[in-house]
């Protein structure tokens, strides 16, 4: 198995949501936010395709879309739109690290590619890199680094 299939399922819940999402971010952005908004849409459409057919291929049946989904935040005007947007991303990032740890060969591959991409859109929207994206909060150091040898 290349994969676990409830980590393939709640990535696959995240793109559901997160296209749900960008429906209601494009309403409020004009030029080219509204351009990086809708190719953002392409490519979690693109992911949550791919996603789907895993499902499928592991003999599983994919999770369908919820009729709706709540933003953390309103989206009203373009700085709240970039808000949820940068939101939206952080979530998809963490089911997406969540995939990489529960999967092995080209399924990791394609979940790593999808971390990267998804943290440089979560980046263009919050203006700011995340820490380490997937991660559910910022990691602390347990001790201090070693010296480095004489």
């Amino acid at each position: 198995m290349s994969s676990s299939p409830a980590a393939l399922q709640q990535a696959l819940a995240a793109e559901h949501a997160a296209i749900y999402g960008y429906g209601l971010v494009l309403g409020q952005l004009t030029g080219d936010a509204r351009d990086d908004g809708l190719s953002a849409l392409d490519a979690h459409r693109a992911r949550r395709d791919r996603l789907r057919a895993l499902v499928i291929a592991a003999g599983g049946t994919p999770t369908e879309a919820a009729p709706a989904y709540r933003p953390e935040a309103p989206v009203q005007g373009a700085a709240a739109a970039a808000k949820v947007a940068a939101d939206l991303e952080r979530d998809v990032a963490l089911a997406f690290g969540d995939l990489i740890a529960a999967s092995t060969a080209e399924t990791r591959t394609f979940a790593a590619r999808s971390l990267q991409d998804i943290a440089v859109q979560q980046t263009a929207w919050q203006h700011a890199a995340p820490r380490f994206p997937g991660l559910v909060s910022d990691p602390t150091p347990t001790a201090s680094p070693a010296p480095p040898p004489a």
